[in-house]
């Protein structure tokens, strides 16, 4: 087993979006967050989705691994105060960097993305279609 995979939590959606709720005024954190929505690669028993921390940093184009790294940590922070519990880790990392996420976790991120995509886009067409009514 990868080290501190029996920590990791599989998070629902309303598990995620309290993460978010509690890192949203710390953008780089977000991006982090979000990035772990993407598709990883899935191994071991019990199963853990993978990503590697290069990857991150690139897709994230914050300055520094230790950057990526301090947000992952401010995002277990933030699932320990959604839990209010101490033991529980939203991710972990092994000796060759990587980061490990519970593949549920990555699905719920996912998913609360495509709803956040979803909204901006009806707002958007509520807008277009507000400017676009004739006035009375």
């Amino acid at each position: 087993m990868p080290p501190q995979a029996s920590h990791l939590v599989a998070c629902s959606v309303e598990d995620v979006a309290g993460v978010l709720e509690h890192i949203r005024g710390v953008l780089p954190a977000v991006n982090v967050l979000l990035e772990l929505g993407r598709p990883g690669i899935s191994f071991g028993q019990p199963a853990v989705m993978t990503f590697r921390l290069m990857d991150i940093l690139h897709h994230t184009r914050l300055p520094d691994i230790n950057a990526v790294i301090t947000c992952l940590e401010m995002i277990n922070q933030a699932l320990i105060e959604v839990k209010k519990d101490p033991l529980v880790r939203f991710c972990s990392f092994d000796n060759e960097g990587h980061c490990l996420i519970a593949p549920q976790t990555q699905v719920s991120i996912a998913a609360l993305w495509q709803t956040m995509m979803e909204r901006q886009q009806a707002a958007q067409e509520r807008t277009a279609a507000g400017r676009a009514a004739p006035a009375a």
